[in-house]
């Protein structure tokens, strides 16, 4: 598996299909993650001929409509799964294609509610527990037949699962998110320090941040074992248009040299666009090669650490 990779979810298909962009990508082996709607479909063929043309492997990060969730959750397994086995059928014959990455979140407006100061889509009619059981099949069933056409397939994990009990699955029960019992071939946790210290209302310092950023990983790297990653940001905004960012390209030096300092190597940019849209916009893939450094110690982590799991008991 290529272990530096990069998600971009806001640029058009056709923008990413630009020449000059995919080599600079391959020539840094950058896997792409590219996200993909249901707009998106009849784009998909440019992009991944353009990347095969230039030697870059591609993986494709389906998407459904905001009002439908957009992310995949125990709340919209059927559609979801629909949608991504649409996405691989319009990507047939085109041999760049080499992963598919399911992003694992509550539904976008339940989410948009609670962390956005602009939400953009109504959350769903019912917050309940959805049940995992179900949407754990659904997702086995997707795996095994994408795994049958010679393509990976990742996930990406909200960091609270990472405290829960493994007996207990009590942060996937409150999220609807199942993580274990499928067999995705990489997991990639999403430890956004901006987003830990500026969703904290100023509670969270940049050093406690990155403190739990460490604690993630070796928590991930235990418990996923070969299969598991990082992802980390952010360098510009996502679904909501509004999250916190990086200050400087030196935090995200600072958050690969501590993930790589625990022994998670495979690490992965938040995102592409925000790189581009903070020239020059390579260093910021180049700082994925940042050194291995030990991690500051932070009794504010330790706190919230303990917190999460308080939280994850309480759900089993």
């Amino acid at each position: 598996m290529t272990r530096r990779r990069v998600w971009c979810e806001t640029l058009p298909l056709a923008t990413l299909s630009e020449q000059g962009l995919l080599r600079e990508l391959a020539a840094r082996d950058v896997l792409l993650l590219a996200a993909v709607r249901p707009d998106d479909l009849a784009a998909i063929p440019r992009l991944l001929d353009g990347a095969a043309g230039v030697g870059l492997r591609v993986g494709l990060w389906p998407m459904l409509a905001d009002a439908d969730g957009r992310w995949a959750s125990a709340h919209n397994t059927e559609p979801f799964c629909r949608f991504v086995d649409r996405v691989v059928e319009r990507a047939e014959g085109c041999p760049a294609l080499a992963e598919i990455a399911v992003d694992l979140e509550p539904p976008f407006g339940l989410v948009s509610s609670f962390v956005s100061r602009r939400p953009s889509a109504a959350p769903p009619r019912s917050t309940a527990f959805a049940p995992l059981e179900p949407a754990r099949r659904g997702f086995t069933a997707l795996v095994d037949r994408l795994r049958g056409r010679g393509l990976a397939v990742s996930a990406a994990v909200l960091p609270m699962v990472l405290f829960e009990r493994r007996d207990s699955l009590g942060w996937q029960r409150l999220l609807g998110t199942p993580v274990d019992g499928v067999p995705w071939s990489h997991l990639s946790v999403m430890a956004y320090t901006s987003l830990f210290e500026g969703w904290s209302l100023r509670t969270v310092s940049r050093r406690a941040a990155v403190a739990l950023l460490a604690e993630c990983c070796r928590r991930a790297r235990d418990r996923f074992g070969p299969r598991a990653g990082v992802s980390l940001g952010a360098i510009g905004t996502g679904a909501f248009g509004d999250e916190p960012t990086f200050r400087t390209l030196d935090e995200l030096r600072e958050d690969v040299a501590v993930a790589r300092g625990v022994g998670l190597d495979a690490v992965t940019l938040f995102d592409l666009a925000g790189a581009l849209r903070r020239p020059p916009a390579w260093p910021w893939l180049d700082a994925l090669e940042a050194p291995p450094r030990a991690a500051p110690s932070s009794r504010r982590a330790q706190a919230l650490a303990a917190m999460a799991e308080a939280v994850g008991r309480a759900a089993s």
